[in-house]
């Protein structure tokens, strides 16, 4: 099922010539390829165990990608509703068990605002300069388009695996 997704995404990106959709393909694509991966490995893990360990796959590289694209997709959903900083950002974040140091954090929202997805103001708060993020129109296009991914893939992998579903009628 989720390589049916990276195929879709595949074949779609060549019908796309806006460069940041294409991005946002591609990144579809590898994420989900890289969570194949992860289930692969899972699955050998657990049967090599014999079930109930979390294997060392969980914590992969397919994971740290995934949780990438859905730190993305956060940043771009706040800055949507109100403007955001970096500090607040990571206090959101934390609230949903993402761990961000600032060595990431801020580059992030530097790669979002360099790609046209954020624009940003200084202000200053207590004395200190304090940068304010909000979405841009091709954010609100990213972040359509990234809702929908995740609305498609969350369908799919939540609802289980249609085989085993079928075997059950």
């Amino acid at each position: 099922m989720l390589n049916d997704v990276v195929g879709h995404a595949r074949q779609d990106l060549g019908k796309i010539s806006e460069p940041k959709a294409q991005a946002l393909f591609e990144t579809t694509a590898e994420v989900c390829s890289g969570l194949v991966t992860a289930f692969e490995h899972y699955e050998r893990q657990e049967s090599r165990l014999g079930g109930g360990s979390r294997p060392a796959a969980c914590s992969g590289g397919a994971v740290r990608a995934f949780l990438r694209g859905a730190v993305w997709l956060h940043i771009l959903h706040h800055a949507a509703g109100q403007e955001i900083h970096g500090a607040w950002m990571a206090a959101e974040l934390a609230r949903h068990g993402y761990q961000s140091s600032p060595g990431t954090r801020y580059p992030t929202l530097h790669r979002t605002q360099d790609e046209g997805l954020l624009t940003s103001r200084q202000v200053t708060v207590n004395g200190k300069v304090r940068r304010l993020h909000r979405i841009t129109d091709p954010g609100r296009g990213v972040l359509a388009a990234g809702r929908k991914a995740v609305a498609e893939l969350a369908g799919e992998v939540l609802a289980g695996d249609p085989a085993q579903q079928e075997w059950q009628r």
